[in-house]
């Protein structure tokens, strides 16, 4: 699984190809004046530095834009390529997040502050792209502590996945490995918890079926276990209807 996060995967970038189009092109026609607060020559140095790989300076330059022209037709684009540009400083699952998070936040801010803009549906795919690269690396370094037998650290790690991505199939994964987690802890109860919400929450992840085996397991061990578990109240409803037996 890990593996597979080895390079940064790329999201499609046929909105950004396409930003500077039609209307927007109008845009960039007659510039002639090379002014610090132009946002012709403002927009045209932030395009070349992203053209150039040179992100750092293309935010830099993005930034400006937006201090001057929020008001400008192209100021969605500009916080649009804020957001792009950290996602590709972005390197490996083992390298800094940060550019992860500050791509998440500019996102959020395009969403927010330029609503229904034609960015919008690249920008939350993006969005997800981070969120499982950040759920990666948090599963990378809870499966790289529970193999040292650090287990809290471990756990911290599986449940910081579960609490901030419950939306990411990554959560089913680190229900599976807290789960085994609490199981070298012996603490089984708690393992029993999280094989349930793995078997009941995410039916299509990889540990469904290992997550089943090993809850069963654990149940032979633990019979009391499914006594205690929460009732349904309609379950309660359905037997309370039920007309009372009498014993022989």
């Amino acid at each position: 699984m890990i593996a597979g996060c080895s390079s940064t995967p790329k999201p499609t970038d046929t909105t950004s190809k396409q930003a500077v189009s039609s209307t927007d092109e109008q845009i960039f026609v007659g510039d002639s004046v090379e002014m610090n607060y132009d946002p012709n020559v403002i927009m045209k140095r932030a395009e070349s530095f992203f053209d150039k790989e040179s992100y750092a300076e293309s935010i830099v330059e993005y930034k400006h834009f937006l201090d001057l022209h929020r008001n400008h037709v192209l100021a969605p684009y500009a916080q649009y390529k804020i957001g792009v540009s950290h996602f590709k400083q972005y390197r490996t699952v083992d390298r800094d997040p940060e550019p992860l998070d500050l791509s998440i936040q500019n996102f959020d801010k395009l969403l927010q502050e330029f609503p229904a803009s034609r960015y919008e549906p690249e920008a939350k795919k993006t969005i997800l792209i981070c969120k499982e690269q950040l759920a990666q690396r948090h599963l990378m370094v809870g499966q790289f502590y529970l193999g040292r037998g650090s287990y809290l650290a471990a756990a911290h790690r599986f449940e910081k996945i579960i609490k901030e991505f419950p939306e990411l199939e990554t959560a089913g994964d680190a229900m599976f490995h807290l789960a085994k987690t609490y199981q070298d802890l012996g603490i089984e109860e708690w393992s029993q918890d999280w094989l349930l919400a793995l078997v009941n929450e995410h039916p299509n992840n990889s540990y469904h079926s290992d997550g089943q085996k090993l809850l069963a397991k654990l149940q032979k061990k633990n019979p009391t276990f499914l006594a205690s578990l929460p009732r349904d109240p309609a379950m309660d409803e359905q037997n309370a209807q039920k007309p009372p037996t009498i014993e022989q």
